[in-house]
């Protein structure tokens, strides 16, 4: 058995209510040499709807998009070891924020935002402070779907120094850099199948994977240069009306994502090639919007289910649950050592 663990987890949620609303939830998640698992909540924070969560390469700060009435709001805020949530600064986003992505060396910021078609760029401090709104890139583009009017990007991933966007609206991702001068400037795009809509993208072994929304499918190529995306296969297995896969994550040899509408995971087998022998497991739930893998664990936000489920990274057996009204998003808190004061 393994030596017990205490993990750092937080959960972003959106309320399901008329209310509307939203909060971060700090949890405490251990496993004990038995192989139990307890989850404990330290901490609460009213934060608006939040899409995504993600931290600062280097110092304990959690960094929330939240989509507001109007205009989004991206907040930073200093996680200290008891696992206590305290506001540190605060951005203001050009709409609609569906996810961020902290820059590898802790300089700037990225959101995806769905609702103005855009990219924005943040500044960050030496300190993790948001400085400021510094650029914003605007795209065009639609597609077949009545969800495709125009250009969605859905994502924001860092890989190799550049960063890509699938485009859930225009049926596109694109590469994106952040130059010397501070600017945004998208350096490329590479077509995906007309209506398949990719939302979530992950880089593994020179390929990449795309989570297409619209057509229910993991597709992938070259991660270098991407030529239409043409290798695919189902992303769930249990023939249901409406599949929606929404997060992708690599493991240590396998792609997993998460499938709202069957509220299953499917597990693939990663090759030279790309992926074999997909397997799905049933979560009980109808809604996974995230999923993040830890070591033994996989931990789930079920928005529908409200609640966080928290399954043996194996067999994908409920080892414990949280509830939460609708949770969005979800991570595991990187272990480094603890901020001077």
């Amino acid at each position: 058995m393994s030596a017990a663990r205490t993990r750092r987890v937080v959960v972003g949620s959106a309320d399901r209510t008329p209310a509307g609303g939203g909060r971060l939830e700090v949890l405490a998640v251990t496993t004990g040499d038995d192989g139990s698992v307890a989850v404990a909540l330290t901490d609460t924070v009213a934060a608006g709807p939040v899409a995504f969560v993600a931290e600062h390469p280097a110092l304990p700060i959690v960094y929330a998009a939240s989509q507001g009435t109007g205009e989004g709001v991206v907040t930073g805020y200093a996680l200290s070891e008891p696992g206590v949530l305290r506001e540190q600064s605060v951005g203001r986003a050009a709409g609609g924020p569906a996810h961020l992505a902290v820059s590898g060396d802790g300089s700037h910021l990225l959101t995806a935002d769905y609702g103005t078609s855009s990219v924005t760029l943040y500044r960050l401090d030496p300190d993790g402070t948001i400085a400021g709104r510094v650029d914003e890139l605007r795209f065009e583009g639609s597609g077949p779907s009545p969800r495709q009017e125009s250009s969605h990007p859905h994502q924001v991933l860092e890989v190799e120094g550049a960063f890509l966007v699938p485009d859930l609206g225009a049926d596109v991702v694109r590469r994106i850099e952040v130059t010397a001068e501070g600017v945004l400037r998208e350096t490329d795009r590479f077509s995906c199948p007309a209506g398949s809509g990719p939302r979530h993208a992950i880089a593994a072994d020179g390929l990449l994977y795309v989570a297409c929304e619209l057509s229910g499918e993991i597709r992938w190529d070259d991660l270098g240069r991407p030529a239409g995306f043409e290798r695919v296969i189902a992303s769930s297995l249990t023939g249901a009306d409406e599949v929606m896969p929404s997060a992708i994550r690599a493991g240590r040899d396998t792609i997993l994502v998460a499938n709202r509408g069957p509220g299953t995971v499917l597990k693939a087998a990663r090759t030279p090639d790309g992926l074999v022998d997909p397997r799905e497991s049933e979560l009980g739930g109808t809604w996974p919007r995230d999923l993040v893998l830890d070591d033994d664990l996989l931990l789930v936000a079920d928005n529908r289910a409200d609640a966080v489920n928290i399954l043996d990274a194996g067999e994908h057996a409920v080892r414990a649950s949280h509830a939460v009204s609708g949770p969005t998003c979800v991570l595991v808190v990187g272990e480094r050592p603890p901020r001077p004061s």
